[in-house]
C-alpha cells in the first residue's frame, strides 16, 4: 500500500480514499488495547486530507498525555445511565430509519421479521441470564470509545457497562418487536425508561463536513436488513450471514461506497489472497490490515472462500446498484479458478468405508456418547437427509403414509431448512422401521413427553446439529478418514448409490430435497418432488448396501436403553 509523500506523515493512501494512521505508544498499547490507530479520512484529495490528519495528529498526542495522566473521564453511574439513554435512543433511531428506508414490508416480510426478533430476544435474554456479554462487545468497545471512557476490559466497570448495553438492546428489541406488531403504544413504557432531556440527546455535529453518501459499513448494516426483512435470511442465517462481511470490513474500513473503483476492488481481491485463514488469532489482535497482509501465514483462506466472499461483495454491490447508491460492481467476475470439483471436496462413502464406520467394536463405543451417534448416522445413510434435518425431527414428523413409515422434513414452528425444496417426505426402509425399531423409538419419545425425538441435542451456533456432527467427524478422524469425509459425505453416499443403479436425478432430489442445480442437472419442467407411492415403487428397493448390519439390530442392550 502506498504511503503519501510530501504531506503529513500519519498519512495512508488505500485505492482512492485517504486514511490517518498513528502509532500507539508502546507503554500505552495494553492499557488501549491497539497498536495503531487508523480512521478513514472519507476523502480522495490529498491537501484536504493532509489539513484533517494534521489536526488529528494533534489530538492524538493529547489523548495519549491524557491516559498517561489518568487524566480521563471516570465512569459514574449516573452518568452512564444518561450515556445508555442516549445509546439506546441512538440505535433505535437507527433501526428505524433503515426500517423506513427500505419501504413496506410483504405479510411475509413481517412474519419473517418478528421470527427474527424473537429469536435474537431470546439469545440475548439467554446471555443476560448467563452474564455471558460476548454478544455486545464491539457495540461496548464502540460505546467506550465514543464517550472517551477510560475502562480497561479486564475491569468490573467494562462488565457493567456490558451488562446495560445487553440491557438495552433487549429493550430496543422489545420496542421493535411492538413496533413490527403495529402496537406502537405499547412502546410508551420503554421509550419513557429512556427519556433523556432535549439538551442531552446526541446532535449529528461533525467537526469536518462529511461528503454526501452512504459509507459502507452503513450499506452493509442495510443489506443485511433488507434480507432479514424479506425473509431470505431465517434462523441461524440471520447470524452468521453478515459476517461474511467481516473480513471486507477490515480491508476496507468505512470508506464512501462512492470512492470505490476499479482499483479498490482489485486491491481487495488481492488482500483476500493474502490473509490468514484464522484473522481472529491473537497474534494479528489490533494490527491493520497492511502489517497483516505482509505476514506469513501457516494457512490462508481456500481458493472457495476466497470466491464465497468476492460472490458476497459483489452481490451487495449489485443491490446497491438498485439502489442508486453506486453505478457499477466493479467486483462482478473476481474469482480464483478452482480445480478441485465439489465431488472432490466431499467424498461419498465406499462399500469398506461403511464397514470401517459400522465396524461393531469402534461404532458401538462410539454410541457411548450419546444415543443420536446410532441414529443419525443410520438414518442418514438409508434416507440422504441432511444433519440438521434429522437432528431437529419432532415426534409427530414421523408417521405412516401409502404402507410405509415416512420422516416428514419439513419447516413447521422452530425449525428451519436450507431451501424450500428440501420439504419432502421420505419413505424408511422396514430394517430401519421394523428391525431396528426406528417407529417404537419415537413412539416411546412421544409418550416420554417430548417434541423432539432427540430432545438431549443441545441448541448450538443456532442449530441442534452442530455438536453430533462434530462428534461423529472427531469419531471419522480417528478411524483414519480424511477431511474429504464428513457426517454430509452419507448423503453423496445415497446420491452416488442410486445414480449407480440408474435411477433418474429428478427422482433421487424428490428423496434428498436437491434443488436444481449443477450437482443434479433436474428438467426445468420439474415442478416439485414424486408422491412417496413413487419413492416407496422406484426408490426403496434400490436402497441398500453390500455390509452386514445384523449388529445394529441389538442396540438397545449395547446401548442399556
Amino acid at each position: 500500500m502506498r504511503r503519501a509523500r510530501n504531506y503529513a506523515q500519519h498519512l495512508l493512501l488505500r485505492g482512492s480514499v485517504w486514511y490517518f494512521r498513528m502509532a500507539v505508544p508502546l507503554d500505552l498499547r495494553s492499557r488501549v488495547g491497539l497498536s495503531e490507530v487508523r480512521i478513514s479520512l472519507r476523502t480522495g484529495y490529498a491537501r484536504e486530507a493532509n489539513t484533517k490528519a494534521r489536526r488529528l495528529a494533534t489530538a492524538g498526542m493529547t489523548l495519549f498525555t491524557r491516559i498517561r495522566n489518568n487524566d480521563m473521564p471516570k465512569l459514574d453511574r449516573r452518568e452512564l445511565a444518561r450515556m445508555i439513554k442516549v445509546y439506546f435512543h441512538k440505535e433505535l433511531e437507527g433501526y428505524e430509519d433503515a426500517a423506513l428506508e427500505l419501504g413496506p414490508y410483504t405479510p411475509n416480510g413481517v412474519l419473517a421479521s418478528l421470527e427474527s426478533l424473537a429469536d435474537i430476544s431470546e439469545q440475548v435474554q439467554d446471555c443476560l441470564a448467563r452474564k455471558d456479554f460476548s454478544w455486545v462487545k464491539k457495540s461496548v468497545d464502540e460505546f467506550i470509545k465514543d464517550n472517551t471512557l477510560d475502562v480497561p476490559e479486564d475491569t468490573l466497570e467494562y462488565r457493567r457497562v456490558s451488562l446495560e448495553i445487553m440491557k438495552a438492546n433487549f429493550d430496543i428489541l422489545a420496542v421493535l418487536y411492538h413496533q413490527q406488531h403495529g402496537d406502537y403504544p405499547k412502546t410508551d413504557a420503554l421509550l419513557d425508561k429512556y427519556a433523556v432531556a432535549d439538551t442531552q440527546q446526541v446532535q449529528a455535529a461533525p467537526a469536518v463536513k462529511e461528503e454526501p453518501g452512504i459509507t459502507l459499513f452503513e450499506l452493509i448494516d442495510k443489506f443485511c436488513a433488507f434480507k432479514v426483512k424479506m425473509g431470505q435470511w431465517t434462523g441461524r442465517g440471520i447470524k452468521e450471514n453478515p459476517k461474511k462481511f467481516s473480513k471486507l470490513k477490515f480491508i476496507l474500513g468505512d470508506v464512501k461506497v462512492s470512492s470505490i473503483n476499479s482499483d479498490t476492488a482489485m486491491d481487495v481481491f488481492d488482500c483476500f489472497q493474502r490473509l490468514p485463514l484464522r484473522l481472529d488469532a491473537k497474534r494479528y489482535k489490533g494490527l491493520p490490515v497492511d502489517e497483516v497482509i505482509s505476514m506469513e501465514h501457516d494457512k490462508k483462506l481456500s481458493v472457495k472462500t476466497i470466491n464465497l466472499h468476492m460472490e458476497s461483495t459483489s452481490g451487495l454491490f449489485k443491490k446497491a446498484i438498485q439502489w442508486d447508491h453506486v453505478d457499477r460492481d466493479y467486483f462482478a467476475g473476481l474469482r480464483l479458478s478452482d480445480d478441485e470439483s465439489d465431488d472432490e471436496k466431499r467424498l461419498p462413502f465406499e462399500t469398506e468405508h461403511l464397514r470401517t464406520i459400522f465396524a461393531p467394536e469402534p461404532f458401538w463405543e462410539n454410541c457411548k456418547k450419546g444415543i443420536e451417534q446410532f441414529w443419525l448416522p443410520v438414518l442418514a445413510l438409508f434416507t440422504g437427509a441432511r444433519m440438521e434435518e434429522l437432528a431437529q425431527l419432532w415426534v409427530e414428523d414421523v408417521y405412516e403414509m401409502d404402507g410405509v413409515l415416512v420422516l416428514d422434513i419439513n419447516d413447521n414452528g422452530t425449525k428451519r431448512l436450507k431451501n424450500k425444496t428440501a420439504r419432502r417426505k421420505i419413505p424408511l426402509v422396514d430394517f430401519v422401521r421394523h428391525d431396528l425399531g426406528y417407529e417404537e423409538f419415537v413412539k416411546v419419545q412421544g409418550k416420554a413427553g417430548h417434541q423432539r425425538i432427540l430432545p438431549h441435542l443441545p441448541y448450538t451456533q443456532m442449530r441442534y446439529g452442530h455438536k453430533p456432527s462434530r462428534d461423529f467427524n472427531r469419531y471419522l478422524r480417528k478411524m483414519g478418514f480424511k477431511k474429504e469425509h464428513v457426517f454430509h459425505s452419507f448423503r453423496h453416499t445415497v446420491i452416488d448409490s442410486l445414480r449407480n443403479k440408474d435411477i433418474r436425478d429428478d427422482v433421487i432430489a424428490s428423496m434428498t430435497g436437491h434443488s436444481n442445480g449443477a450437482n443434479l442437472p433436474i428438467p426445468k419442467n420439474y415442478k416439485g418432488h414424486h408422491k412417496v407411492s413413487f419413492i416407496v415403487e422406484k426408490v426403496l428397493p434400490h436402497v441398500g448396501y453390500d455390509i452386514d448390519l445384523s449388529h445394529l439390530i441389538d442396540w438397545k442392550e449395547r446401548l442399556k436403553t
